[in-house]
């Protein structure tokens, strides 16, 4: 019997909680600053070193809430990306948190505590990019996991307005963090009328439209925001919403798309979960039908944002997370009830049982092993190439002086990240660079602030160059010489 206690305590969800806390902070624990990370934390800095706001001085896809965040980190830290990954772990934690109430109040206590493994566990794989806890997903499925939460009490409470309005605004945050969250709102919507079918039309209308307006409320909060900076709505508008059209938005060949499913979904751990989400969706009359269709149709509307884009980052995979994780939980807890339904020790003790297996067959080896190596190798006596570089061009330029970088070698945008000066144009990399309209502005952007220095990496790809057409071309070749080459990047100064 004393044996079996020690065994239930995986099943207390404090316990639970504690544990996957130090395996957030120990996998976030990765001592390199990644592609993404090194782009906000320049915006960041623009921002909040020289007043210079997302979408008018530098173009990247996503919606104000990460770069508010990298701002802040910024003016408190200096830019430290630890802040944004420790804000992202409690961020993480909450999301877990959340997710427990919603599985504890749908089904039971037992079911909530191993969906807090399951999802803490799967965020950190290398899979998922486990180590990214200061990227966009991170906090957009903290606030819709917060907002179906908050769904959830609106239908047990009186003053279900409140509990609405508090659903949308959840949802909206969670949209301003990135706009693929749009699909969960979609599903949050359709969950709503789901869960409220016997109602009368005017009652149904009546509290969509206070979801709808909560979620413009904080879309309309975060604008402000940058409004405050001088941020037109148009400005937004192209920055935040229509560069989504842009083609380096999404992966445009449909055969790249299908093998970035393949390898993401198929050739991956995951496939294991399948036949359970399978005898889920088959299986009746072991869960409240409208609770069985809230998470068919959030995993549904998620795992169509999780291929919206193409490109299947493990990032952006953790967006279905939450409701695999409920499902999973839901399913494992009653095939051990079904078996254990009088026997209330031998069901916990299986229940702890099946959860210490979920650890050894879902514990995320790959990237913890990661983060050790990089420790390990780490050497403290030498400066990494993108910090030897930024150092360099601090030294022969001033703080009042542009430089700009051509592609968006991981090395260049480090080196923009850190090196505190301005990118010559809002074009800083070369994502977006697809039309002649970019280009456009990429001339006339660089005329106007013509840099001291041109980076490049010294092998760069042909077809990276020809995003730049032969107008800029010409520009660099009259303008510049090469003055300097450093771990592979070919510093050209103005004439």
């Amino acid at each position: 019997m004393k044996r079996n206690k020690v065994l239930h305590i995986v099943l207390n969800p404090v316990f639970a909680a504690i544990f996957l806390f130090v395996l957030f902070v120990v996998t976030a624990f990765h001592l390199y600053i990644v592609y993404d990370e090194s782009l906000w934390m320049y915006i960041g800095n623009l921002w909040n070193n020289k007043g210079i706001p997302p979408y008018v001085g530098a173009v990247e896809n996503k919606t104000p809430g990460i770069f508010i965040l990298f701002a802040i980190s910024d003016y408190l830290t200096s830019g430290n990306v630890f802040f944004v990954r420790g804000l992202g772990v409690v961020a993480t934690m909450f999301t877990a948190l959340f997710l427990y109430g919603i599985c504890a109040k749908i089904y039971n206590k037992t079911a909530a505590v191993i969906s807090l493994y399951v999802f803490g566990f799967i965020t950190c794989w290398q899979l998922m990019d486990g180590f990214a806890f200061a990227h966009t997903e991170v906090f957009m499925i903290l606030f819709s996991t917060m907002s179906f939460y908050a769904l959830m009490q609106s239908q047990f409470s009186k003053k279900n307005i409140i509990w609405l309005f508090l659903v949308g605004l959840s949802m909206g945050i969670a949209i301003t963090f990135k706009q693929i969250a749009i699909t969960t709102a979609f599903a949050l919507l359709v969950v709503f009328l789901v869960l409220n079918k016997e109602k009368p039309f005017l009652y149904l209308l009546n509290r969509v439209l206070i979801i709808v307006f909560g979620i413009s409320f904080s879309t309309f909060l975060s604008f402000l925001v940058l409004y405050f900076y001088g941020v037109s709505f148009y400005d937004y508008l192209e920055g935040a919403w229509l560069i989504l059209f842009n083609s380096g938005s999404k992966v445009t060949n449909i055969s790249e798309h299908f093998t970035n499913f393949i390898n993401a979904l198929v050739f991956s751990r995951l496939v294991f979960f399948y036949p359970i989400i399978i005898w889920f969706l088959w299986k009746k009359n072991f869960l409240n039908h409208s609770h069985k269709m809230l998470l068919i149709l959030w995993l549904l509307f998620d795992f169509v944002g999780v291929n919206a884009s193409g490109y299947y980052y493990g990032h952006q995979l953790k967006q279905m997370l939450p409701a695999f994780s409920i499902i999973m939980a839901i399913s494992i807890s009653f095939l051990i009830g079904k078996r254990y339904n009088d026997n209330t020790n031998g069901f916990y003790t299986v229940a702890a049982q099946i959860v210490l297996l979920i650890g050894i067959v879902c514990f995320p080896y790959k990237q913890i092993y990661q983060n050790f190596k990089l420790i390990t190798q780490y050497d403290n006596t030498s400066l990494t190439p993108h910090v030897e570089i930024a150092n360099w061009i601090k030294e022969n330029s001033t703080s009042e002086d542009y430089i700009y970088i051509i592609g968006g070698e991981p090395n260049l945008i480090r080196t923009q990240a850190i090196v505190n000066r301005t990118s010559a144009s809002k074009y800083f990399q070369s994502l977006f660079l697809t039309s002649d309209y970019e280009r456009g502005i990429l001339m006339e952007d660089l005329k106007q602030n013509l840099p001291v220095f041109i980076l490049r990496d010294q092998f760069i790809d042909e077809n990276i160059l020809k995003k730049y057409g032969n107008k800029f071309k010409t520009f660099v070749d009259e303008n510049y010489v090469l003055v300097k080459t450093m771990y592979n990047v070919e510093i050209l100064k103005q004439l």
